[in-house]
């Protein structure tokens, strides 16, 4: 009986500490991320049931210098998971709501994004104002295809920011 108790102790004082960790963890990517200037930016949590505990991918949109660019991070990984990743910007010269209706303008691919690293893929404005979309396709472990995408974003001629389409 006593040694049941000491087991259910140590087993909640390791998700406690594990709790911990991850919040400490959290703030410390949110004070990073905090000198960081992004046009757009949104974070995926997710568990895996078959292969490592919690994955936390982040994904943002930036325009400079006459080109865009989506880069997505993987923030976190708690226990090994294979993080596939694919980025993808979509432009047009006319508003569209949905990617699917845009041109492919640039593509990036990696097999395993591991913990802290990051994927980038960026296209030239070509000197003109479109409309841009980022979309970010992963799969984390044995999970499914996800797709998580940006609002359709307004760019100038040179990479300037100018809004939420």
């Amino acid at each position: 009986m006593k040694n049941q108790q000491k087991v259910k102790k140590l087993a909640l004082s390791g998700v406690l500490a594990l709790l911990c960790a991850l919040a400490c963890f959290g703030m410390m990517t949110q004070n990073a991320k905090a000198g960081t200037s992004t046009d757009f930016e949104s974070n995926i949590h997710k568990g895996a049931p078959t292969q490592g505990l919690y994955t936390s991918i982040s994904f943002y949109i930036k325009g400079e210098a006459g080109k865009v660019c989506i880069t997505a991070k993987n923030d976190l990984t708690i226990f090994p998971s294979t993080v596939i990743v694919i980025v993808e910007l979509y432009s047009s010269d006319a508003y569209q709501s949905s990617y699917t209706n845009m041109q492919l303008v640039a593509r990036n691919t990696i097999n395993d994004l591991n913990m802290g690293e990051t994927l980038t893929a960026e296209a030239s404005t070509n000197g003109e104002q479109k409309y841009w979309h980022g979309v970010i396709k992963y799969k984390i472990g044995n999970q499914s295809w996800e797709t998580a995408s940006s609002e359709t974003l307004v760019y100038s001629a040179n990479g300037t920011y100018l809004g939420v389409a």
